[in-house]
């Protein structure tokens, strides 16, 4: 099993981030990515009210517009745990320290 684990140097820039979860815990994490959508985020929140469950969802700043700025609200009032997921999803090993910070704080400007 392969688990990849951010840079000690990106921990550092970002220490209120949570990298890693007590291992101890037995627990099952529901994390989804590449949103928010205007359509099936809502369909994800739906089934996860039914269940009385929460999920993270990890949000690409592209991806947020007036629309679905409403499913970000409708996560947050779930208490569902928002998470950034950079401004376009790029290859952040080809990119500058500049570049990643400004593509994190995009969407920080967004979430927090």
């Amino acid at each position: 099993m392969f688990i990849e684990q951010p840079s000690v140097f990106l921990r550092w820039i970002y220490p209120h981030a949570i990298w890693r979860m007590d291992h101890r815990q037995k627990a099952v994490y529901l994390t989804f990515d590449d949103g928010p959508n205007t359509t099936t985020t809502h369909e994800v929140f739906d089934v996860l009210e039914q269940y009385g469950i929460k999920g993270s969802f990890f949000l690409i700043g592209n991806n947020i517009n007036a629309e679905s700025e409403k499913a970000v609200k409708r996560a947050y009032d779930m208490g569902c745990d928002i998470g950034n997921h950079s401004k376009s999803h790029p290859y952040m090993n080809e990119l500058s320290v500049e570049e990643i910070k400004a593509e994190i704080e995009y969407v920080d400007d967004y979430i927090y």
